[in-house]
């Protein structure tokens, strides 16, 4: 379980100067309602959570860690796995509610381009792209249980997908992230978490 407080408090201080406190938690109701839905095993508060503790680790590398940060919070408010636009439609919610509190215009192009950039494989370039996506992977490179946990979510998430279909086409996604040079491209994930990740990532291909 998230700590619903934590996070409440985490969202309320983004928005500490000059913004409508009302109209500011009305968005935090609406991005945990998202979050909240039936359907999701693993695209939960909690893993916006495991982002933000990653994002604390590396904020200090972050050009624009407030935008960042957002991006961070939006980036699967909008998730379903009959559908191939998550990303785009979370990106679009992300600047209607943004607007509506009025965010700066120049920022939430930013938070924008965060969020897009975690559809995979997606090129990125600037180091908060990459480190916007390391994040995103960070699951895959964590401790094998954490890691095994994450996978039967994964898969409760595509509970509707016939099992055979399923394993077919989830060790695609896994031998995509195989063939890279490297899953996570900057030196912090790298040496942090890559070894473990294509451990993690070569056991389950095997067992499907």
């Amino acid at each position: 379980m998230s700590n619903i407080n934590s996070l409440e408090q985490r969202w309320q201080q983004l928005f500490s100067k000059g913004y409508n406190t009302s109209i500011v938690q009305q968005h935090f109701d609406k991005i945990t309602t998202y979050y909240n839905e039936a359907h999701r095993y693993y695209h939960t508060l909690k893993h916006i959570e495991a982002c933000l503790k990653h994002f604390d680790e590396v904020s200090e590398q972050i050009d624009e860690p407030e935008s960042f940060e957002l991006a961070l919070w939006y980036h699967d408010v909008i998730y379903s796995t009959r559908r191939k636009d998550n990303e785009k439609q979370s990106a679009n919610l992300a600047e209607q509610c943004l607007q509506q509190i009025n965010y700066p215009s120049n920022q939430i192009a930013t938070v924008k381009r965060l969020i897009n950039i975690t559809a995979h494989p997606s090129p990125v370039h600037s180091e908060d792209e990459k480190l916007m996506v390391d994040i995103d992977l960070s699951i895959l490179g964590a401790p094998t249980d954490i890691f095994m946990n994450y996978e039967r979510n994964v898969r409760s998430e595509f509970r509707w997908v016939p099992n055979l279909i399923y394993k077919i086409e989830r060790k695609k996604v896994l031998e995509s992230f195989i063939k890279e040079e490297n899953i996570y491209k900057t030196n912090y994930f790298k040496d942090k978490l890559e070894k473990n990740a294509r451990s993690n990532i070569q056991k389950l291909i095997k067992s499907l």
